[in-house]
């Protein structure tokens, strides 16, 4: 059996990286008809357990694997560019974010670093949402997934990798199907836990590693004709799925599998036509090499323009501040990444020290959360103004996605015996409830308020919330 597994570097694999940072730098800056650039992600991911998990199983096969040297990979890889950004995020905040924008970045921060961006903004926020601008730690959420999926599938290979291959590939093979199918049925049920969390993205990463797993133990060759006809299929697949979806289109199920089957094709078809005069070119080896950085840069960059747009920012200025951020994620791969991968150190002490740095840099972040943003830095009126409109967002009496009974307690249906005053309405409407009550208290009349998230007050009306299934017919 032959283990000479990712022995030579791929310049191809770097073109196909600048395919996928590029559809989703265009997908973020809303440039048409890129309207399913998010699928760059899927690509990326594919990649990762191609090359990663690939590389995990050689070692578990060869007898050299060790979790501390892979995790210090993995920190000279992913932590010295995230540092950089995470540092020039908060230092813009300071000057441009108010306190309560400050505090919910340092958050995001602490996510980011911690490995758990993805299940911070599962909670909080949906990705399609047009809130999601404005938060410049958004693109983290794909690190998690990939730093999670790390943490288990080591494991998983250290106690299936020294079987017979055949095995190895069912049982991985097997436990994509399975994630791809709780993907799939999770849609009209969960779509933002699908769209965020491991358990639905892992099919991804996974199938890239079974790519590799059988690259190193076939001789997957075909004849010329045949390998061109791959990789031509390949891109066209790839190409496709960056164009004919949307933020309606339920994902990351089944309909993941373009992107996903045409990045396997391309791997696959080292040598074609395709990966030889397309991928491997100059331009697509450059944008390839910096990938990492340009999508960790390009986001912030735009979510600044939209904090700082009275309203919303234009595709030719979005897509400039992404051209702009080329510049930064150069410099951040020629001067970042690379000194810090080819760094010294023994593996250990690799650890020691990222582990260090860490918590330095989360202990400063949660200094900023804690002081609520550093409010210090504006008048104290402002710190005021958001705490109340902080607390019309967590407004009790305003029935929220799922909930499909009223809030009856005393707080939201006052009954003195006075005459009462009614609210109906949506968030609109709750976000006035405050004040109304106080008016309607001191004119000598009873408040109740009946108000749900994305329910307009007309009969036989709703909205379609892809992001929430089953909203309408829990109307109240």
């Amino acid at each position: 059996m032959s283990l000479n597994l990712h022995a030579n570097y791929r310049r191809d694999i770097d073109g196909l990286r600048a395919i996928a940072v590029t559809a989703v730098v265009l997908f973020h800056a809303s440039v048409y008809p890129v309207q399913s650039g998010f699928v760059g992600v899927d690509i990326f991911f594919v990649i990762s357990g191609f090359l990663i998990g690939g590389i995990v199983y050689r070692d578990v096969r060869l007898g050299t694997f060790s979790f501390v040297g892979f995790y210090a990979r993995r920190a000279r890889r992913i932590l010295p560019a995230l540092m950089a950004i995470i540092a020039a995020v908060m230092l813009a905040g300071l000057l441009f974010s108010s306190p309560a924008e400050l505090r919910q970045t340092s958050l995001g921060a602490i996510s980011a670093l911690l490995g758990w961006s993805n299940i911070l903004f599962w909670k909080q926020i949906s990705y399609f949402s047009p809130d999601a601008h404005l938060n410049p730690f958004l693109m983290t959420w794909s690190l998690g997934v990939e730093e999670q999926f790390y943490l288990f599938f080591p494991v998983l290979l250290l106690l299936i990798g020294r079987w017979r291959h055949v095995y190895v590939l069912g049982v991985i093979g097997a436990l994509c199907l399975g994630s791809l199918c709780m993907a799939q049925f999770g849609l009209g049920r969960w779509p933002a836990a699908v769209f965020y969390l491991l358990p639905t993205r892992a099919w991804e990463m996974g199938m890239g590693t079974f790519l590799a797993v059988a690259k190193s133990n076939y001789a997957l060759s075909f004849p010329r004709p045949v390998n061109h006809l791959i990789g031509w299929t390949g891109l066209f697949l790839v190409g496709l799925s960056i164009f004919i979806f949307d933020e309606h289109t339920p994902f990351p199920g089944l309909a993941a599998l373009l992107p996903v089957g045409g990045t396997l094709a391309l791997l696959l078809s080292d040598g074609s036509f395709v990966n030889r005069a397309i991928l491997s070119t100059r331009p697509f080896i450059w944008i390839g090499r910096i990938s990492y950085s340009w999508y960790l840069w390009h986001w912030p960059l735009m979510a600044f323009v939209w904090l700082c747009s009275a309203r919303a920012p234009s595709p030719l200025l979005l897509a400039g501040a992404g051209i702009v951020s080329l510049v930064p994620a150069a410099l951040s791969w020629r001067y970042i990444e690379q000194p810090f991968r080819r760094g010294s150190g023994s593996s250990p002490v690799v650890v020691t020290r990222y582990a260090g740095s860490l918590a330095l840099g989360i202990s400063v972040l949660a200094v900023v959360y804690i002081s609520n943003g550093l409010s210090q830095r504006f008048d104290p009126a402002l710190t005021l103004a958001e705490q109340v409109l902080a607390e019309g967002r967590g407004e009790p009496c305003l029935a929220n996605y799922g909930v499909a009974s009223l809030n009856l307690s005393p707080r939201c249906v006052h009954d003195t015996g006075r005459p009462r005053v009614a609210l109906l309405g949506d968030s609109h409407a709750s976000a006035l409830a405050a004040s109304l009550s106080h008016m309607a208290d001191r004119a000598g009349f009873d408040f109740v308020q009946f108000t749900k998230s994305s329910c307009p007050p007309l009969l036989g009306t709703t909205r379609l919330m892809p992001t929430h299934p089953g909203h309408a017919v829990r109307g109240v």
